[in-house]
């Protein structure tokens, strides 16, 4: 962070409380682990599918207990209280003060501002005693910026129809909002839940750090809404916090966690639903917790994990970065398929932290929490009815009816789909708003720069499907970190 950031060291007595702190197998074990993975996927080997659990986990590539024994004794001697030593063997759950982080790492934990928000985190890199380096990666944070949620909320169009005005052109025909029964036609589902296939027997963790605001009550009145409890009454939502962690409660991340466990029961309506959530710490994202209760608990595992929470990479950071690539790789020995919403900042998550605007911040730059070779990136889509029927012939009717059916459906068939995005620097957009397709160049030419719609709440946003080549998937940072604007083609 630049020094006028900078407001001082932070009170040396300030409770700095679940730190974690990463350790590292041996390039053997490293090796072995990931031979493993391989085997656990091919049907042609006698370790197909034979996952482990987080026990036999840390048992075969975790450190050695007589390694973690002396990791945690020099903690101790440094005033931090030991919180939890993880199964696995590759996490130290710890906390402490300002001070003795200061102290025992030779940091100092430093007062910031970052657009007009107070902050706390290390003003240079942590040290730790060489004879230590061999078995450790690094703190997943020593800082209090917490991952943002990946939603943006769209305009609050209404059915009637979709006049524009100051913030958007006017849209011909009706707005169509997408329910479970859309979803269910245009992505051809009937035939799966007639064989009987909607879920039945899996499980689908939803990674928060909240409840949901009604909890169960909530996700009941939206299956019964669009007829989901009625057709699939095997259905079930349960609220966890997994490794007996404190209950955050409701805060205002509940808007995402809503998201996450309707449309995952509206499109596996017979599946298990778990919402996972646990309190954060000073330096740590509660979600982050509820995922290391979950992966290092004895099981049953669930067959999927959804996370919908994100940093850019740059801004995780080297051990932030690590943390997620061991996390992921040991649930793929444990049989949990990741799937990581890869943002909807376009091309850089780093304008959703650092942008003050959300379009300041132009250096490449995708999730870290989803950039692992041992997850699912997912992106999202648009349609691309509104865009055909006005250049290409085609008519709403092809895709809608113009009246629901049951459970509010709409839908036809199948919705041509394009990359999602919403900002001025859509091709498609520029053409339906100004009739060009052109995006930049001089003032009173691109999209971007002369557009009767680029108002703070309108396309002069970066709003589109994020995604992109990882730089620093592995944790092992380059020597160009000093600013979170810039990307690092020499991490690995």
């Amino acid at each position: 962070f630049r020094s006028i950031n900078y407001r001082g060291p932070a009170a040396a007595n300030l409770p700095v409380d679940h730190i974690l702190l990463f350790l590292q197998r041996s390039p053997e074990q490293e090796q072995a682990v990931d031979k493993l993975i391989n085997e656990l996927n091919d049907k042609n080997s006698p370790n197909f599918h034979q996952w482990l659990t987080a026990d036999e986990f840390g048992e075969r590539f975790g450190v050695a207990p007589e390694d973690i024994n002396t990791i945690t004794n020099w903690l101790t001697s440094h005033g931090f209280v030991i919180n939890k030593v993880y199964p696995n063997r590759m996490l130290i759950d710890f906390s402490g003060t300002a001070g003795q982080v200061g102290e025992a790492f030779h940091t100092q934990i430093g007062q910031l501002e970052v657009n007009g928000k107070t902050h706390i985190a290390n003003m240079s890199d942590p040290q730790i005693p060489a004879a230590l380096a061999p078995v450790i990666k690094g703190f997943a944070s020593l800082n209090d910026f917490k991952p943002h949620p990946m939603y943006k909320v769209r305009p609050d169009y209404t059915f009637s129809g979709c006049n524009g005005g100051t913030t958007r052109p006017t849209e011909t025909g009706t707005c169509y909002a997408v329910t479970p029964q859309d979803t269910q036609t245009i992505y051809n589902l009937t035939p799966l839940y007639t064989a009987g296939y909607s879920g039945q027997g899996e499980t689908i963790a939803l990674v928060e750090d909240t409840d949901t605001y009604g909890g169960a009550a909530d996700w009941n009145s939206y299956r019964n809404a669009f007829g989901l409890t009625a057709k699939f009454p095997a259905g079930t939502y349960t609220q966890m916090h997994p490794g007996g962690c404190t209950d955050p409660g409701t805060n205002a991340d509940d808007g995402e966690a809503a998201i996450d466990v309707e449309v995952a029961s509206s499109v596996a309506p017979s599946a298990a639903i778990e919402l996972i959530s646990c309190a954060g710490g000073t330096v740590t994202f509660g979600g982050l917790i509820a995922m290391q209760n979950l992966v290092n608990g004895a099981g049953p595992y669930p067959g999927v994990m959804s996370i919908s929470y994100g940093v850019c990479e740059a801004g995780n950071g080297n051990g932030g970065n690590a943390a997620f690539y061991n996390t992921y790789q040991q649930a793929a020995t444990e049989g949990i398929s990741v799937f990581v919403s890869s943002g909807d900042a376009g091309p850089s998550q780093c304008s959703v932290d650092f942008g003050a605007a959300g379009y300041q911040v132009t250096s490449l730059g995708v999730t870290g929490w989803g950039e692992t070779p041992y997850n699912v990136s997912v992106g999202g889509t648009d349609f691309e009815d509104t865009y055909n029927v006005k250049f290409a012939g085609a008519s709403y009717s092809t895709y809608w009816n113009s009246t629901n059916g049951s459970n509010y459906g709409s839908a036809k068939q199948y919705v041509p789909e394009i990359p999602w995005n919403d900002a001025c620097a859509s091709t498609l957009i520029a053409n339906y708003a100004r009739g060009s397709f052109n995006t930049y160049g001089a003032s009173g030419t691109g999209m971007c720069n002369t557009s009767p719609y680029n108002g703070t709440t309108s396309y002069l946003v970066a709003a589109a499907g994020g995604g992109g080549a990882s730089n620093c998937a592995t944790g092992q940072g380059g020597a160009n970190t000093s600013s979170y604007g810039i990307s690092e083609p020499q991490c690995q």
